[in-house]
Formats: C-alpha cells, structure tokens, sequence
C-alpha cells in the first residue's frame, strides 16, 4: 500500500493509543497518529490518522485529517477524509472532504462534503502545559447563639 496517503503509523514513528478500559474527561490535541479504544468525553484534534476503535465512545467535536470510525460517536465530525466502518455508530453531522460509508454502519446526521479551505483549522498544541490549580474554598464561619444551636440539634434528632 506504498501509493496510499495515510500510512498506519505516522511518518516520524510516533503514534498515541488510549486503551480500553481508560476515560478521559477533556479534550486531546495530537500531532501525531492516534488510536482511540476507550473514552473521550471532550474534543479530539488530531493532525494525523485518527482510530475510533470498536469498542471507543466519543462525545464531543472530532478535527481529524483521516478519521476511521468502528465504534460510538456523538457530536460533529470535521475530517479530510472519513471512513465509517460497519460496526461504526454516528449521531450527528459530518463535514468532510472524502466519505466511505460501509454497508451495516449506522449515521444518523447531516453531511457536507467540502472543497479544500473548508475545514476548521487545527486549534495550537500548547507549548506547556500549566495545570489549573484548585481554588481554595474558604470556610464559612457560622455563628449562631447557644439557642439557635439548640434548636437545630432538637430539629435533628426528632423521631417521629
């Protein structure tokens, strides 16, 4: 398959691949190849091949320049070229520039087939990553007299 244009691993040998049994709860940006056969709750950008394998779910955006899909996707997916195998399951729209759709895969959606210039363009890997810090919840003082107290236990342990 040397005239293909996408070849199975990326040409600088780098490829990702989240397994089965891993969620990720955010978006992915990736440079290179990547197989996806658990989780993503978020968007995927992916400048290389993109693997949806067949027990992979998807929620969000997909921006991919060669998307195959053998598993579970809903949200928008932007692709040069698309490839929805059979046991493949879609629930919204495509925009893409090339589409083969086998026999046996189910999309329930819209599709637009686009000229070049028409895709979104990949957003920017960041150059570092700078991990949110957790806001520090400041505690409440709660003032209450003695009989206020008093009352809120009572209410507490009334049995009825």
């Amino acid at each position: 398959m040397a005239n293909r244009p996408y070849d199975d691993v990326a040409p600088n040998g780098l490829h990702n691949i989240i397994s089965a049994g891993t969620t990720i709860i955010g978006n992915v940006i990736t440079e290179s190849d990547f197989r996806l056969d658990g989780k993503v709750e978020g968007e995927i950008a992916c400048n290389g091949k993109l693997v949806i394998g067949p027990k992979a779910q998807v929620r969000g955006k997909i921006t991919a320049s060669y998307t195959e899909v053998l598993g579970e996707i809903e949200g928008k997916i932007f692709a040069e070229k698309l490839i929805i195998k059979s046991t493949a399951v879609i629930q919204g729209d495509i925009v893409a520039r090339s589409l083969e759709i086998e026999h046996d895969a189910q999309f329930n959606g819209t599709c637009l087939m686009t000229k070049e210039g028409d895709l979104p363009k990949m957003p920017e890997v960041p150059e570092s990553f700078t991990p949110v810090e957790e806001e520090k919840l400041e505690e409440e003082e709660l003032s209450l007299d003695d009989d206020e107290l008093a009352d809120l236990m009572d209410d507490d342990l009334k049995i009825e």
